[in-house]
């Protein structure tokens, strides 16, 4: 059997660790602070009683006046346990890798624009090239791809840069 520290409930609670100790000292729980370990069970049971139950709490702590030297003082703070929602899975919304790309269409309905990706482009109302020519350095790749009409689409790195037609 484990054992689950408090401050280890304490951050699942989204709550600070000294708070939910003080609270499990007072509700009775053999633990001396915050680093004390529990076995599963009363984790689990912590989890479902004192950790559901609560939104928020009023913390109040008395200071006792012989430790002070003056009156006694009864300080009192809210202290708001807010719960992180569960992420829902992110369902994808575009096969797309550029932003500025049209939605995906049975037809070839667009004309290339500049971002683009190779592939879109060649789903593109310009599809596939006449030629191809490749430029490799160190730092990138360019290619020209060559239209009839004196069409002529530049990529870098795979993305449509520069778009070059006669009219």
């Amino acid at each position: 059997m484990s054992r689950v520290r408090v401050y280890e409930l304490a951050k699942e609670a989204g709550m600070a660790s000294k708070v939910l100790a003080e609270k499990l000292i007072g509700l009775g729980y053999d633990i001396k602070g915050h680093s004390s370990t529990v076995d599963d069970d009363t984790a689990m049971k912590i989890r479902t009683e004192v950790l559901q139950n609560s939104e928020s709490e009023l913390v109040e702590k008395r200071i006792d006046a012989e430790k002070s030297g003056g009156p006694t003082v009864i300080r009192r703070r809210s202290t708001v346990i807010r719960r992180r929602p569960k992420k829902e899975p992110e369902e994808e919304t575009s096969t797309f890798k550029s932003a500025f790309a049209p939605p995906p269409t049975e037809e070839k309905l667009y004309e290339p624009i500049i971002s683009m990706t190779d592939y879109e482009v060649m789903d593109s109302t310009w599809g596939k090239p006449l030629k191809i020519n490749r430029t490799e350095t160190a730092f990138s790749v360019r290619e020209q791809w060559v239209y009839p009409n004196n069409k002529y689409l530049y990529f870098e790195d795979g993305y449509l840069v520069s778009i070059s037609s006669s009219r």
